[in-house]
C-alpha cells in the first residue's frame, strides 16, 4: 500500500494547496489530477505537458468516456489515465486494449434514500467488471462515510479480484477491514510530504 496525492486542476493551479504547475515540491511525487466539469476536448494540453515535466507518476482523470480521448494524454507522457465505468463495456474493453496504463473509475455518489439498493447495483457492476477489465480499479467517494458503508458489503471474492486505488472524499486513509487488496490511497494534496 502506498499514498499518492490528489488534486483538482483549477485554472493554472492545483487545489488544494494552490500549487503552480511547475512547483518543484511536487517533483517526482505520484499525483492524481482531476479535471472537473470539463470534457476531454476542453483540456489544456499545455497544462498537461507542464505536469508531465514535473512528475513521471502523473495520473489524469479528465472524465473520459471513450478510449480515443485517452490516447492523446498517453502520447503526451501521462503515466496513467482514467476512464469511467459507466462508459460502456465495449469502450472499457477498447480502452484497456490500447494500454495497460488505463485505470477504470467507479464513483460512489449515494443519495441516502436507498443506500442498500444503490450498493447492490454497484456490487453487481463490480461483478460484471471482473469479466471486462484488468485488476486496477479506482474507487472514488463523494460523501464522508460512504467508503466505510460500502466496503464491508463487497464480497471477498470481488475484493480479491481487484487491485484497489481508493480516493475517499475525506482526503485521508480510512480504516477498513481489509487493506491487503488496497494498492493506493489518494490523499488530499494540501500538505506535501
Amino acid at each position: 500500500m502506498r499514498k499518492a496525492l490528489r488534486y483538482i486542476l483549477s485554472g493554472n493551479k492545483l487545489q488544494p494547496g494552490d500549487y503552480t504547475l511547475n512547483n518543484q515540491n511536487l517533483n517526482s511525487i505520484e499525483i492524481l489530477v482531476e479535471f472537473r466539469n470539463k470534457r476531454p476536448n476542453n483540456i489544456s494540453f499545455n497544462s498537461v505537458k507542464k505536469l508531465v515535466k514535473l512528475t513521471d507518476k502523473l495520473i489524469i482523470d479528465c472524465n473520459s468516456k471513450t478510449h480515443n480521448e485517452l490516447t492523446d494524454l498517453l502520447l503526451l507522457g501521462v503515466n496513467r489515465v482514467v476512464i469511467d465505468e459507466t462508459s460502456g463495456d465495449q469502450e472499457l474493453e477498447l480502452a484497456h486494449a490500447i494500454s495497460d496504463k488505463v485505470l477504470t473509475r467507479m464513483v460512489l455518489n449515494i443519495s441516502r434514500k436507498n443506500d442498500l439498493e444503490y450498493f447492490s447495483k454497484k456490487i453487481k457492476r463490480l461483478a460484471e467488471l471482473m469479466e471486462i477489465i484488468p485488476r486496477p480499479l479506482l474507487l472514488v467517494t463523494k460523501k464522508k462515510g460512504d467508503l466505510e458503508k460500502f466496503w464491508p458489503l463487497i464480497p471477498l471474492k470481488i475484493k480479491k479480484q481487484f487491485e484497489w486505488w481508493i480516493a475517499p472524499s475525506e482526503g485521508e486513509i480510512r480504516k477498513l477491514d481489509s487493506k491487503s487488496t488496497i494498492k493506493v490511497w489518494f490523499v488530499s494534496g494540501d500538505i506535501i510530504g
